[in-house]
């Protein structure tokens, strides 16, 4: 099977969920292509020696990985964190339909709710079934982002 998987947040950053899926998947012989940004959780900048460009491919053993750029933030700027998600929606969606093209499935590892955008799309041009995975649940998750009056 051919999965397509989107995750704004993706290794080398520290979540493990995206990367760790990526890589049992391919390792059971499916063939697995991610779409995501460059490393910036959870300092909400790009780390050092990565640079934000178009076109950034890479594999990691059997997994392809096609970078994006995006407006890099984790702060407590509502307008900022929003700046980040719809920035990675966008590019995403715009490299998504190309990259994840011939994909089976495509799995959303969810937040930001923007990360959607390029499945989004494949679901209404081609037909591709989405996965969703939800793990943050609103309005707790803005609550304890400090981004929410207390």
């Amino acid at each position: 099977m051919k999965v397509g998987l989107i995750s704004q947040w993706y290794p080398p950053e520290g979540v493990f969920i995206p990367g760790n899926l990526a890589q049992r998947l391919a390792e059971r012989g499916h063939q697995v292509r991610v779409l995501t940004t460059f490393p910036s959780y959870p300092y909400g900048r790009v780390f050092p020696g990565w640079r934000q460009r178009w076109r950034h491919r890479e594999t990691d053993g059997a997994v392809e990985i096609l970078r994006v750029p995006a407006y890099p933030s984790h702060d407590t700027s509502a307008v900022r964190r929003a700046m980040s998600g719809l920035s990675f929606g966008a590019s995403s969606a715009a490299a998504g339909l190309r990259w994840l093209s011939g994909v089976d499935v495509t799995y959303v590892y969810h937040p930001p709710p923007t990360s959607i955008a390029a499945a989004a799309l494949l679901r209404v041009t081609r037909r591709t079934p989405v996965v969703l995975h939800v793990q943050d649940l609103w309005p707790e998750s803005v609550m304890q982002s400090g981004m929410a009056p207390t």
